[in-house]
């Protein structure tokens, strides 16, 4: 769905009328781009998962990518996973001086901390959630597919109503949200599967 789709979607849905002074398309481009960006963090969405490499030098540090929300994984040319510590494990484990192939990394604010640190030109792959797109023309579409995209309406038109200060209305409007999302969960959920049940050693199962 466009931007201009979901203007005039969540329109419809506050019952708002276009005149008003107070909500003008700019502050319904405002709302839903505040609601594309809490619905972000609601799940790792699969439509948010994002693949890259980066070519190493002999420095330690990387940046992320401009749409870096979050890292999922780091590994090697061969496939294997460096392992991931806080900042401060990783400063305790390494004097930041060894060279070598990349074991384990950290996150310290935007930047990717590898050690050892390279000692050549490698190729890491890198595996992230990345930030949803702000919407600012009229034919901007989000990664958000069209399925997802009514609920979106919904939380940005709560945000309008709220403006409006129909409270009642703006509480009807974030409940259906709410539940339709409590849904969504319980969908992922089961697709997903159950977990494979932990045994511990020394359990007779």
């Amino acid at each position: 769905m466009q931007l201009n789709e979901f203007i005039d979607e969540v329109y419809e849905r506050a019952g708002v009328d276009r005149n008003d002074p107070l909500i003008t398309d700019t502050a319904v481009t405002k709302a839903v781009n505040n609601a594309l960006r809490h619905y972000q963090f609601e799940v790792d969405w699969p439509w948010l998962q994002a693949t890259t490499t980066f070519v190493t030098t002999t420095a330690d540090t990387y940046a992320v990518p401009d749409d870096w929300r979050k890292t999922r994984v780091i590994k090697d040319a061969n496939g294997t996973e460096l392992r991931r510590f806080d900042m401060r494990q990783l400063e305790d484990r390494w004097t930041g001086v060894e060279t070598g192939s990349p074991q384990e990394f950290a996150i310290d604010a935007d930047l990717i901390v590898l050690r050892p640190r390279p000692s050549a030109g490698l190729t890491l792959t890198h595996r992230y959630v990345r930030k949803e797109k702000m919407l600012l023309q009229s034919d901007d579409s989000p990664y958000l597919p069209d399925e997802s995209s009514i609920l979106v309406a919904e939380y940005a038109s709560s945000i309008l109503l709220r403006k409006t200060r129909r409270y009642s209305d703006a509480t009807v409007a974030m409940q259906m949200y709410e539940a339709e999302m409590l849904k969504m969960r319980d969908d992922r959920r089961r697709a997903v599967g159950p977990g494979r049940p932990r045994i511990r050693t020394g359990s007779s199962y």
